[in-house]
C-alpha cells in the first residue's frame, strides 16, 4: 500500500469511526448538567457528587457559571464543579476569624465576603487578590452582606455578640460608608437580599421582614406574618417573590408589589433553616432538618422530600438552575440534580 493509500484509510478511519465516537462522547458530557429543575422534575432530584469540608459557615454561587464559593472557618474555596469531579479553582485567605456570609457582584467579577473580624473584604476573581477591605466602625462582627444589583454598592448587617447592630451601605469603588439604613437593628446577624429591582430585604425585630428601595426615597415596606425568628430570605431572579423561612416551620412566599403572601406552606417537622428559588422562581426548595422539600410555587404545593444524613441547615440553587447545593450541619455539600441517561 502507497503512502496516499495509506493515509486515505487513515483518514477514512478517523471520519467513519473515530470522529462520531468523540461527537457522541461530547454531546453525552454537555449533557450531564443540562437538565434544567423544574416543576415536572424536581420530585426525582438526585445526589451525584458531594464535598467533604469542615466548618462550612456559607456558600454562594458564581452569577453565570457552575463556580461554587465555599467559606470554611476565615478562608474561602472556590470550586468547579461537574458530575465527573469537583476541582479546586481558588483559595482566598485574608480574614482573621470566621467567614459568615457570601456574595458576588453581578457581573462576577467580584466577591464580598463578611466577617467575625469586624470587615468585609472585596476579593478580585481575576487576581485572587483583595480588592478592598471595609471596616466595620463599631467593631460590630459582620454577619451578612449584599450586593446591589448594579453592583456599585454592597449591603451589611452587624452585631456585637448578635445583640443589636446596624445596617450599613458601602461604595463597591472606593470601599467607603455610604450611609448607616438603620442602627439598633434587633437580628441583624441574619440574611439580606437585593432583588433585580434594587430593593434590599433585611430581617428585623427577628420576625419582620423590611423592604427598602435604595435607589427611590420611600418609606420602607414591612411583611409581617412570622410568629418566630426568621432564619432565611430570599428573592426569586425576576425579583417579584420573596421567600422566607423560620423557627415558626412555615415557609411564606410573598408577591412583594402586592406586599401579600402567595401562598403559606402547612407546618412543618422541624425548624425550616434555608429557602431557595430556581432559575425561573417556578421551583422553591426548603430545608428542615433532614431533608430538603421542594415546592411549585404558583400552585403552593408540596412536590416531593429529597432525604438526607444530616441537618440541612443551607440550600442554594446554581444560576441556571441545573444544580441544587446542600450544605448539611456536618459539613458536607451534596449536590443534587434531574437523573442522566447512561
Amino acid at each position: 500500500m502507497g503512502l496516499t493509500a495509506f493515509r486515505y484509510s487513515i483518514n477514512l478511519v478517523f471520519l467513519i469511526i473515530i470522529l462520531p465516537l468523540l461527537v457522541l462522547c461530547l454531546l453525552t458530557d454537555s449533557k450531564q448538567n443540562l437538565s434544567v429543575i423544574s416543576t415536572d422534575n424536581a420530585a426525582q432530584l438526585e445526589q451525584f457528587n458531594a464535598l467533604l469540608l469542615e466548618n462550612v459557615s456559607a456558600i454562594e454561587w458564581l452569577p453565570d457559571g457552575n463556580l461554587l464559593a465555599v467559606s470554611t472557618s476565615n478562608q474561602i474555596q472556590i470550586y468547579a464543579i461537574s458530575s465527573q469531579e469537583i476541582v479546586v479553582k481558588a483559595i482566598l485567605q485574608g480574614h482573621n476569624e470566621q467567614v459568615n456570609d457570601l456574595s458576588f457582584s453581578p457581573d462576577g467579577q467580584l466577591l464580598a465576603s463578611a466577617s467575625s473580624d469586624t470587615t468585609i473584604v472585596l476579593w478580585d476573581l481575576h487576581t485572587k487578590q483583595i480588592s478592598h477591605v471595609l471596616q466595620e466602625p463599631d467593631a460590630f462582627e459582620v454577619w451578612s452582606v449584599s450586593f446591589s444589583p448594579d453592583g456599585e454598592m454592597i449591603a451589611s448587617g452587624s452585631s456585637r455578640y448578635h445583640n443589636s447592630g446596624a445596617l450599613r451601605l458601602w461604595d463597591v469603588e472606593t470601599g467607603n460608608e455610604i450611609s448607616i439604613l438603620q442602627e439598633d437593628v434587633n437580628n441583624s446577624d441574619n440574611a439580606l437580599a437585593f432583588n433585580s429591582e434594587g430593593v434590599l430585604a433585611s430581617i428585623e425585630n427577628e420576625d419582620e421582614i423590611i423592604l427598602r428601595n435604595i435607589q427611590a426615597d420611600s418609606n420602607p415596606q414591612i411583611l409581617t406574618g412570622n410568629t418566630n425568628y426568621i432564619s432565611d430570605i430570599t428573592f426569586s431572579s425576576d425579583g417579584k417573590t420573596l421567600a422566607s423561612a423560620g423557627w415558626d416551620r412555615i415557609i411564606r412566599v410573598w408577591n412583594i408589589e402586592a406586599g401579600a403572601e402567595v401562598f403559606t406552606s402547612s407546618e412543618q417537622d422541624a425548624i425550616v433553616n434555608a429557602v431557595s428559588f430556581n432559575q425561573d422562581g417556578s421551583v422553591l426548595a426548603s430545608a428542615s432538618s433532614s431533608s430538603i422539600t421542594v415546592w411549585d410555587v404558583e400552585r403552593g404545593q408540596k412536590i416531593g422530600i429529597l432525604d438526607s444524613t444530616s441537618i440541612i441547615v443551607m440550600v442554594r440553587f446554581n444560576p441556571t438552575g441545573t444544580i441544587l447545593a446542600s450544605v448539611g450541619q456536618n459539613s458536607v455539600i451534596h449536590f443534587w440534580r434531574v437523573p442522566t441517561a447512561d
